[in-house]
């Protein structure tokens, strides 16, 4: 049986893409949007996102252990369930960076690091497609064909 572990490593990479094309694309046309004043309240906002997504996450991923039937067989079978594992995995270590990010900006707010609270509310809309794609996934996962 072959680990097939790219089809996690594409979806995961993919919404990086955009949020890069996004932030130039907001960087061109609205030159003035800055979070540098309010880091603080950006870091609490982050470290609160992150942490009860985290909590929705382990929720998915229980119901999808939980799961029966002839779909979850063939992922198992075909070795694709790996794939999806580790799709949750890198999107808990996402999380996990967002958090830690939130709160170091909390902490920082008095000496700001430049591109902070960028790659922090980059990384937050990047962890929001992942998790639309695995609960989306999980919907697909639960029909009966």
């Amino acid at each position: 049986m072959r680990i097939k572990i790219t089809p996690a490593i594409i979806l995961f990479t993919i919404p990086y893409a955009f949020v890069v094309a996004a932030y130039y694309i907001v960087r061109r046309l609205a030159e003035g949007v800055s979070f540098s004043e309010h880091r603080d309240a950006l870091g609490a906002a982050m470290a609160s996102y992150s942490g009860t997504t985290i909590a929705i996450l382990i929720a998915a991923l229980t119901f999808m252990m939980g799961l029966g039937g002839r779909n979850m067989y063939k992922l198992k079978a075909y070795g694709y369930m790996s794939s999806i594992v580790i799709l949750y995995a890198l999107t808990f270590v996402e999380l996990g960076i967002v958090f830690f990010v939130g709160i170091f900006l909390m902490a920082t707010s008095k000496t700001p690091i430049p591109m902070l609270p960028s790659i922090c509310i980059g990384m937050s809309a990047a962890s929001l497609v992942h998790i639309s794609l695995l609960l989306v996934q999980i919907f697909n996962f639960s029909k009966a064909r």
